[in-house]
């Protein structure tokens, strides 16, 4: 409920005045009259009031009650200043209060209950004239009362005694005198902004209930002699009488076809205005039964409902047990007896109705199972061929999810590979929409998808096998450019994640991402260093190993020489 404060509240006492005999000096007082008074509960401006194109007040302030409009009964329209409309039968001998601005309608009509009052007594009764729930109190009653209805039931006081309202805050006393009755409403105006109290009083009850005495009841009309006449003329003239009319079809071998035959009650019978008088329309001479065609073929079907005299028409229905193009029914239905040469409808089956295909990415291959079996759906799984697992995930799916096929249609479903490091499967669908899995990440982590450069992102929590899947709305970007894609989150294995992918424009072909089994360039340049250093050690060492036999040939032509110079000597 909502409770509104404000600064001060409107309370103005509409007096109605007390209501005369229609001829003086009749023997009984009857009437045909009906009272009407007006209260502004929806407008902080001063509001006019028309019944049926009059205007019957020319300025209503807000929570304020305008004297009674005393009219002959009759429907009524009701249109105020701010738009608030009400449309209102008013009978004979009634009274109401109309507040506008109630709701959708506009505005909405309390009738004042004309019972007589007690001697000595006053009668206050309480309404919520707002739109929303109220909280009233009554005498210390606290009570919340709904939009458009009456607090408690109609409090009876002694004559002068002081009643206390509170309405969503505010105050209001009412203190009735004899057989008086007053109505008080809870308003508040069109923004809410502020809460009122209006009072629409009725100074006797006893002067009232003598002016709107109700006049003496209508004897019943006469049901009308419309024998002979064409349906719509013998309709016509029931409705005018008085009557509801419904129709009835019989045979007559007397009256032509489309022509009244009699009514029932009869022409000349009594009885209650607005009743039901059934008329019987004559179908002509005899009928012919409409063969049975349920069951074969819709043109051997229509063959033989024409050549017994009959035209036809078709109408297409789905079914999942009548084969297509099989008759399902007819209208009317086979053994019926009907006029000569009339139109039979031929029901014929267009077979199952097509289904849509569910989103069978993330699920397992029972719960895949288990959604197909719920739409009539066949699946087929495939699992990866170098590293099968049938207790795998769906990965991808054909036909696509909320594509329309027929019951009954195969749809195949890919699992995921039984192992496999972190991936990342990225689909852009025709209507702008990028869808983004990935497998083989710690449950219960977050895995994280942004578009770099843009605002598009989003992220999802793994679930307990490792799998997540995410659709983000592509807008406002241009879906005839390519994008790039973050995705980061946590390994199976728990080591950090992160890798970026190539979102496709609509319709561009998408490959799944794979692993890149390249030698990376670095290690080029270590084999390439430890190559240079090999080969220059291997100069170094060759280079010194020439030096030293050098050496030694040299040593050993000096120690042959002086040998040679030694054996001279002994010579």
């Amino acid at each position: 409920m909502k409770r509104r404060k404000i600064a001060s509240f409107a309370l103005v006492v509409g007096m109605i005045a007390t209501l005369v005999v229609a001829v003086a000096g009749t023997a009984v007082g009857q009437t045909t009259q009906a009272r009407l008074a007006y209260v502004n509960g929806t407008s902080a401006e001063p509001l006019s009031v028309q019944v049926n194109g009059t205007e019957v007040v020319g300025t209503l302030d807000f929570a304020s009650t305008s004297d009674a409009d005393v009219r002959e009964s009759g429907d009524a329209s009701i249109v105020y200043s701010d738009g608030s409309t009400l449309n209102v039968p008013v009978p004979a001998a009634t009274a109401w209060t109309v507040v506008s601005g109630f709701g959708d309608e506009g505005a909405n009509a309390y009738q004042v209950t004309l019972a007589p009052i007690p001697s000595g007594k006053g009668v206050v009764v309480v309404w919520n004239a707002q739109t929303v729930d109220s909280l009233i109190t009554v005498d210390g009653v606290e009570e919340t009362v709904v939009a458009g209805a009456m607090f408690g039931a109609p409090l009876v006081v002694d004559a002068g005694t002081a009643v206390a309202v509170n309405v969503d805050g505010v105050d209001a006393t009412v203190t009735p005198e004899e057989d008086q009755y007053i109505d008080v409403f809870g308003v508040s105006d069109v923004d809410a902004t502020q809460v009122g109290v209006a009072l629409a009083v009725i100074p006797s009850m006893t002067a009232i209930l003598d002016a709107l005495e109700p006049p003496p009841p209508a004897p019943d009309p006469t049901v009308p002699d419309v024998a002979g006449l064409s349906a719509a003329d013998a309709t016509a003239a029931l409705v005018e009488a008085g009557f509801s009319v419904a129709e009835t079809a019989e045979s007559s071998d007397d009256v032509a076809e489309g022509v009244a035959i009699g009514t029932d009650p009869a022409a000349g019978s009594q009885t209650a205005a607005g009743s039901t008088v059934t008329l019987s329309i004559s179908t002509g001479p005899s009928t012919v039964e409409v063969p049975d065609v349920t069951g074969q073929p819709v043109d051997d079907a229509v063959a033989e409902l024409e050549g017994v005299g009959f035209t036809t028409s078709i109408e297409e229905q789905a079914s999942d047990d009548v084969e297509e193009g099989i008759v399902i029914s007819t209208n009317p239905r086979g053994g019926t007896e009907v006029a000569p040469a009339s139109e039979v409808v031929v029901v014929v089956s267009t077979g199952p109705d097509d289904v849509e295909v569910p989103d069978f990415v993330g699920m397992t291959v029972d719960e895949a199972n288990a959604a197909a079996e719920a739409v009539g759906l066949e699946p087929i799984f495939v699992e990866d061929s170098d590293d099968p697992d049938p207790e795998g995930l769906v990965v991808e799916q054909d036909p696509a999810a909320g594509e329309l096929v027929p019951a009954g249609s195969e749809v195949t479903l890919q699992l995921s590979p039984a192992t496999q490091d972190p991936w990342t499967s990225i689909k852009v669908e025709a209507d702008g929409l990028l869808k983004a899995a990935g497998l083989n990440f710690l449950p219960e982590s977050v895995s994280e998808v942004a578009v770099i450069d843009t605002s598009v992102g989003g992220n999802t929590v793994v679930d307990d096998d490792g799998f997540w899947i995410i659709t983000l709305s592509m807008e406002p970007l241009d879906p005839s450019l390519a994008y790039e894609m973050l995705v980061t989150g946590t390994a199976e294995d728990g080591s950090p994640y992160e890798q970026t992918f190539k979102v496709p424009a609509v319709g561009e072909k998408v490959e799944e991402p794979v692993e890149d089994d390249s030698i990376p360039t670095w290690v080029w340049f270590v084999l390439g260093g430890i190559l240079v250093a090999a080969i220059v050690l291997g100069v170094v060492l060759v280079t010194n190993s020439s030096g030293a036999d050098e050496a030694a040939a040299a040593e050993a032509g000096t120690e042959g020489a002086d040998g040679a110079a030694g054996d001279a000597d002994a010579s």
